[in-house]
């Protein structure tokens, strides 16, 4: 497995964790945080596979959508990402409207992670300000419980 394809895998772990902690809570910048990090992953796949986000993309289209499964979301952009992965030239252009340059597909994909760790981590400090205990996301967790044998 690549290494681009592993963290992928962790991502989709971590924000099923995050998200599952998060997505029942009430608090007005949790949801924004949540639409913010789902939204921003969704509209870089079309980005990656050469589409226009369109108006409305990223955070504005899931807040008009307040009923959003952010997980099952998360859960179904995990899966596109896998296959991104084994589809696309790393080294193609991405046209990001917001951005005066344009990234290569390896860095936009990198951006995704390291953008979703940014809001996993906000979203984390949100909750715990909250009262609400955020299970361990951290890699070498993932790799413990895949590794552990079975109680």
């Amino acid at each position: 497995m690549s290494e681009l394809a592993e963290l992928f895998r962790y991502n989709a772990w971590a924000n099923a964790i995050v998200l599952e902690t998060a997505e029942p809570s009430a608090d007005r910048a949790v949801h924004e945080t949540l639409s913010h990090l789902v939204g921003v992953e969704a509209v870089y796949t079309l980005m990656i596979r050469g589409e226009a986000p369109g108006e409305g993309s990223d955070r504005v289209a899931y807040m008009a959508r307040p009923n959003v499964d952010f997980v099952r979301e998360a859960a179904r952009l995990a899966v596109e990402y896998q296959r991104l992965l084994t589809k696309v030239n790393m080294e193609e252009p991405v046209a990001i409207p917001w951005f005066r340059f344009r990234p290569n597909t390896r860095q936009a994909l990198l951006q995704v992670l390291t953008h979703s760790a940014q809001h996993r981590s906000q979203l984390a400090m949100q909750l715990e300000a909250l009262g609400v205990v955020v299970p361990n996301f951290d890699y070498i967790t993932m790799v413990g419980k895949e590794l552990s044998p079975p109680a």
